[in-house]
């Protein structure tokens, strides 16, 4: 677990010492609660830290596991690329590198290994205990997006991101989101920030006050950032690794752009107070959300302002700051966004235990919204009006349709149900709204895959078959074939629905064929029908490493081409020297692939250790990588 030092006050005296990775035991028995620090080789008097102590550093513990007798205890420390080993007290008896973003652990001790789930590559570290000697295996084929991949690291990174290399943004951006509480981060040693704001607001003050930590999601369009509004855009928070996790520079600015695009790519899960068509329900706690949202949209609250003068949609802010009498507040405050206030419920102020850690307004202080609309700015409002706005404000859309994730299992007896609901998913697909796809076995017993492309017609993972409907999905469920019907995020479909690897060659066709439908580099060739083979090329070319780097035995390098002709995947050594050609191809099909490189040159010689790099080339654009080689 972590522990925040928030009751410690101001930036310049948490500066890289604000959350402690621990250890926890519990005993059920006697109730003890007893804390180890997992980091208890952190020198914190000695603020810029060094390369030594950042790498023996465990951030971010996740995943535990432990051996029958209690004597090792292994946590993977997500934000460090290591395994920390522990014994029974909860002291740190070694460190095991492994992949980008350990996540999940899982001891076999029979055969004295440990198999590591690293997040971030989609790979698999398979661990010899003892000599503690690992190796990376590829998951195959890692559909993500290369601003996901790129940009992630520095929000999770420690060693990268801060001295001591035990902190990192995601220890209060927990996964992206927040962690809940409160922090005074002010700096009794800055300078007042006036910059240029109307002159109807005053500024920015140096010592802001308590505020909540707010979530990373979300971002496009609600900028400027923060309570006070005093960060104009994503970038102006780089300073934040020097001033708060202790580096000694900020991220150069080609990491910090990589940072931005990952950031503005997270969104907010689906509400889940709204229907699967994304209306809102007639009644919710004893509210009615819909006559919520009309007092939101009509009601005055000052000076003929409504609410949605403010909160305009689709994120709830309008991104002006207003001055602080108009707020009754301490300082002049910004618009906050609404997509996340059901994150916010369950706080208690009475001293027993609060689930939510902080609750509502910039300072967290605001119990409930109930509370909230009992203040001075809303007199006119009676109980049933609040119960009405409140049940509105919980229901907020959060940017993502309720019904990506929604599924519907269709059996041999539950037709008339699941009717109702697969087709609130087709017409929010017909809608643009959603991806909608289906799976099942068919009458031959083998895996099937459907993509919905409007009008009634499911495309099939088999090319040579025509589209089908939902009346034989439906018939295909009843005779006892059960079919899953899921929403997924538009854009996603194809892939999730008919070809996983995204080769251009359909999931079915694959597995009759005797290749991999998860491998882009194992496809049989077949041609895609036109009516679909559109949705299957890639937006652009692409190039990434789906297997380990640095390399020991091989290299796997993924590549996609966003249309057909000349490609070359070639390989140099750092003087820029032609080391191998993977790829020479004068008319290579457009799609996603992957090649493998044995580390050797054309003449078959085994290369030296050492950074190579690797570039596409192709009629729809170029890329580089490279790639770190081991003895």
């Amino acid at each position: 677990n972590q522990e925040a030092s928030n009751e410690v006050r101001f930036e310049p005296n948490v500066r890289g010492k604000f959350v402690r990775n621990r250890m926890t035991v519990i005993d059920p028995g006697a109730g003890t609660v007893t804390p180890r620090h997992l980091n208890e080789h952190i020198d914190y008097n000695h603020p810029e830290g060094d390369p030594a102590e950042r790498e023996l550093s465990l951030a971010i513990p996740t995943d535990v596991a432990i051996s029958a007798n209690g004597d090792a205890i292994y946590v993977a420390a997500f934000g460090s690329r290591q395994v920390g080993v522990l014994d029974a007290a909860g002291a740190v008896t070694r460190r095991i590198a492994v992949g980008e973003g350990p996540c999940g652990l899982a001891l076999d001790e029979a055969r004295s290994r440990l198999y590591v789930l690293n997040r971030f590559r989609s790979t698999l570290s398979v661990v010899e205990l003892g000599p503690d000697q690992s190796v990376e295996l590829s998951l195959g084929f890692d559909p993500t997006p290369p601003p996901v991949r790129e940009g992630r690291r520095f929000l999770y990174d420690a060693t990268h991101s801060s001295a001591h290399g035990d902190l990192a943004c995601a220890s209060c951006h927990v996964f992206g989101a927040t962690d809940g509480i409160g922090w005074d981060l002010g700096d009794p040693r800055g300078e007042f920030i006036r910059s240029n704001l109307p002159p109807e607001l005053e500024g920015f003050h140096p010592m802001k006050g308590p505020l909540v930590t707010q979530s990373l999601k979300g971002l496009p369009g609600t900028a400027p950032f923060h309570w006070r509004g005093d960060r104009a855009s994503f970038l102006d928070f780089n300073g934040a690794f020097v001033s708060l996790m202790g580096r000694s520079t900020p991220l150069p600015a080609s990491e910090m752009n990589l940072f931005h695009e990952f950031v503005f790519s997270m969104l907010y899960p689906p509400t889940p107070n709204r229907n699967l068509d994304d209306s809102l329900p007639r009644t919710l706690d004893g509210g009615n959300p819909r006559r919520g949202e009309v007092l939101f949209r009509t009601m005055e609250v000052q000076d003929q302002i409504r609410c949605i003068d403010c909160h305009f949609p689709p994120s709830g802010t309008n991104g002006l700051i207003f001055q602080k009498s108009l707020l009754h507040d301490s300082q002049d405050v910004k618009v906050p966004h609404l997509r996340n206030l059901g994150e916010k419920t369950r706080f208690n102020r009475t001293g027993a235990t609060s689930v939510r850690g902080f609750g509502y307004q910039k300072d967290g202080t605001v119990a409930d919204l109930s509370t909230f609309l009992h203040s001075r700015r809303f007199p006119f409002l009676d109980d049933a009006d609040r119960g009405d706005l409140e049940e509105f404000l919980l229901s907020f859309p959060s940017g993502t349709h309720p019904a990506v994730g929604a599924q519907w299992t269709q059996g041999e007896t539950n037709s008339l149900r699941g009717a109702a609901r697969v087709e609130t998913l087709m017409d929010m697909a017909e809608s643009n709204e959603i991806g909608l796809i289906a799976k099942a076995r068919d009458e031959a017993g083998d895996a099937r895959g459907w993509l919905y492309t409007g009008g009634d017609e499911w495309s099939p993972d088999r090319a040579g078959e025509p589209a089908t409907s939902s009346g034989f999905l439906f018939a295909l469920a009843a005779s006892g074939r059960p079919v899953t019907f899921t929403g997924v995020l538009r854009g996603t479909e194809t892939r999730l629905g008919i070809d996983r690897d995204e080769d251009g060659a359909l999931d079915r066709d694959e597995l009759d064929a005797g290749t991999d439908p998860g491998d882009p580099a194992s496809h049989p060739g077949r041609p895609v029908g036109a009516a679909i083979a559109a949705s299957l090329a890639p937006e652009k070319t692409e190039l990434r490493l789906s297997g380990a780097n640095p390399a020991t035995d091989e290299s796997r390098i993924g590549f996609a081409l966003g249309s057909e002709g000349a490609t070359r995947l070639t390989i140099f050594d750092v003087a820029g020297r032609r080391i191998r050609s993977l790829v020479e191809d004068a008319a290579h099909r457009a799609g996603r692939f992957e090649a493998a490189w044995d580390l050797r040159d054309e003449n078959g010689r085994r290369v030296g250790a050492g950074t190579y790099f690797i570039r596409l080339e192709s009629v729809s654009g170029a890329a580089n990588e490279r790639v770190v080689v081991l003895r």
